[in-house]
């Protein structure tokens, strides 16, 4: 143990970055270093584990870990995510004027989830602050949680890999969005996977149009997208004007526009999961349990959608 008390997250840091770029060159405009500075914290490092982690073959520009580097490379991660939490926990410690909670969300959770909850927790918990960090793809918050820039995002589960605990809140159904005079608004029965692949159709933001397109894939149906916005509200007007059909997650619309129908598919495409999410080694996570709490609270008050199932409890992801 005495020679791994040496080791510092610079060190990790330089580990990861070579392994990700692929090279020393890479992996030192990565961190702002020059070249021979990596190389010497990954020589630095070897001495203090005993064992070669990166092969170095002469005239090759790549390089690649050992298994023994692939086996600490799994562990730096972790170890570096740690440090990440504990600033991320500092920041949190009250003081005069606490930080704001910071949150990733996107524009249907905005509206219908997060706005009532905030509400709530201002008349309940009025010391709380909160900063929204809204984008299309909730995808790119996994790397802001991980690394403490956010405190917590939503997601449609199942989440990516990586040092998180969740909460899942509702489940969504999916729903054909069409002109409000469309005769498929006038059906009892919903349409077919195969009715629905071939109309023109408006592509959402780029998660929902990935889950939409493998359950038609998987059924043997190519969809035929002739536009898309990235925008829930954009995709509805399309659709009113008659450009297109829509297939969109319940609470992405807005119902009362009388220019549209909503055509429910019952159980011909899943319901999404959505969840709140956020850094499991947290040890100041107060306010986020506050959070959680108003938004399980919403959650549970019925609407014309129909009452969500009941939250689930504490989850960590794979």
């Amino acid at each position: 143990m005495t020679g791994w008390l040496g080791v510092e997250p610079r060190h990790l840091a330089a580990l990861v970055a070579v392994h990700e770029e692929r090279s020393f060159r890479g992996a030192a405009a990565r961190l702002g270093l020059v070249q021979s500075a990596v190389s010497q914290r990954i020589a630095q490092l070897e001495q203090f584990v005993g064992m070669t982690l990166v092969e170095r073959a002469r005239g090759q520009a790549n390089v690649s870990l050992t298994h023994a580097g692939m086996t600490l490379v799994d562990h730096a991660g972790e170890i570096l995510a740690e440090f990440d939490a504990v600033l991320a926990d500092l920041r949190a410690v009250p003081g005069d004027t606490p930080a704001p909670l910071r949150v990733g969300t996107y524009e249907s959770v905005a509206g219908l989830l997060v706005a009532p909850a905030l509400a709530q927790l201002k008349q309940t918990a009025p010391q709380l602050r909160f900063s929204l960090h809204e984008d299309a793809d909730w995808q790119r918050f996994f790397p802001l949680v991980s690394s403490g820039v956010l405190d917590a995002a939503f997601a449609d589960l199942p989440l990516e890999r990586g040092p998180f605990t969740f909460r899942e809140l509702t489940r969504d159904p999916c729903v054909l969005v069409v002109r409000a005079d469309s005769p498929l608004a006038r059906r009892r029965e919903p349409p077919t996977l195969a009715e629905i692949g071939a109309l023109p159709l408006i592509a959402p933001s780029w998660p929902m149009l990935r889950l939409i397109s493998d359950n038609l894939r998987a059924a043997g149906i190519e969809p035929s997208f002739v536009f898309r916005s990235e925008a829930n509200s954009g995709v509805q007007a399309l659709v009113a004007h008659g450009v297109g059909a829509a297939l969109m997650p319940r609470l992405a619309v807005n119902a009362n526009d009388p220019r549209i129908a909503l055509v429910p598919l019952e159980d011909e495409l899943p319901a999404r999961r959505i969840a709140i999410y956020w850094h499991r080694d947290r040890r100041e996570a107060t306010a986020i349990m506050r959070l959680v709490e108003a938004l399980e609270a919403i959650c549970r008050v019925p609407d014309d959608v129909g009452e969500p199932p009941e939250p689930k409890r504490l989850e960590r992801a794979a």
